[in-house]
């Protein structure tokens, strides 16, 4: 990558890690309407596993051990943050490299 595309990811990770951190906390805690449809038709105490996502490790975008909720879901959204980048910026690397290679 050249320098300026390198330049515009940093600048967009950055923007996203500040959205993250400072903006995430201000989120509604009412239900998503997938989860409101849930209640409205009665089917939350019906969801399978649900007790696995109770062990997850940002389980409804806390932290465990960060007693401040808006510290606790900062530190979420900056973590779910680089888990989405690395993922995907490897991925780019990997299929970017595979074109490479092929003929």
């Amino acid at each position: 990558m050249n320098r300026r595309t390198w330049r515009f990811v940093v600048a967009a990770l950055a923007c996203s890690l500040a959205l993250g951190a400072f903006v995430a906390p201000f989120a509604s805690p009412s239900p998503d309407a997938l989860e409101k449809f849930a209640q409205d038709q009665r089917l939350v105490g019906q969801a399978e596993g649900k007790g696995v996502w109770t062990h997850a490790p940002l389980s409804d975008y806390k932290v465990r051990g960060v007693r401040n909720e808006s510290v606790s879901t900062g530190i979420a959204g900056v973590v779910g943050t680089l888990a989405v980048f690395g993922l995907a910026f490897g991925l780019a690397r990997v299929i970017a490299r595979r074109k490479t290679r092929e003929p």
